[in-house]
């Protein structure tokens, strides 16, 4: 049985809403793991997320909230992209059918065709798989002090439904860090 916790940032009166009457999905094409419910390995990288939400124009004067859960499903549910041997699975199997259309012209085409090909195969494999809960650590370039560049990478979850998340409390943004050791 895979089993997590992990955090969510978001704003104060959609945190009410969510443990009243759970998450909403993400549905928008070009979601990183296809749609779902997301969620942030570290808890620090979920309170950044909300403080960006609050500085939004269209949210301002609200707060930000961070929630953290336990999600869970069976191991078999469960789709670590991190794993080499995973991400090739995924790539050779939704390939034939994303990435070339009708005489070799891309099924997806536009400013954001990379993006929503990535979704898309998301959504494509965890359907044809029954996979529960996705994760991927994204990675990125960041400066350190001094200026060198540093790789980082910012672990996420896209959880198919509210079934796969069995624990939800609302912690305080800014309290104690309860990091997972080796991160």
């Amino acid at each position: 049985m895979f089993k997590e916790t992990v955090y969510h940032g978001t704003l104060k009166h959609k945190a009410n809403r969510i443990q009243r009457e759970g998450f909403m999905q993400s549905e928008k094409e070009t979601e990183w793991l296809g749609t779902g419910i997301y969620f942030f390995a570290q808890r620090k990288d979920a309170e950044v997320w909300a403080n960006r939400e609050v500085r939004k124009g269209k949210n301002q004067g609200s707060s930000p909230a961070l929630l953290e859960a336990v999600i869970s499903c069976e191991d078999d549910k469960f789709f670590d992209l991190d794993i080499s041997a995973n991400m090739e699975q995924l790539v050779s199997a939704v390939k034939p059918y994303l990435i070339n259309g009708n005489n070799g012209h891309a099924v997806i085409d536009g400013p954001d065709a990379k993006l929503k090909l990535r979704c898309l195969a998301c959504n494509f494999y965890k359907k044809l798989h029954g996979i529960q809960v996705l994760a991927y650590s994204f990675p990125r370039i960041k400066n350190n002090d001094i200026g060198f560049p540093v790789c980082v990478s910012q672990r996420q979850y896209a959880v198919n439904t509210n079934k796969n998340i069995i624990e939800l409390r609302e912690l305080a943004i800014g309290g104690k860090q309860h990091e997972k050791s080796g991160s």
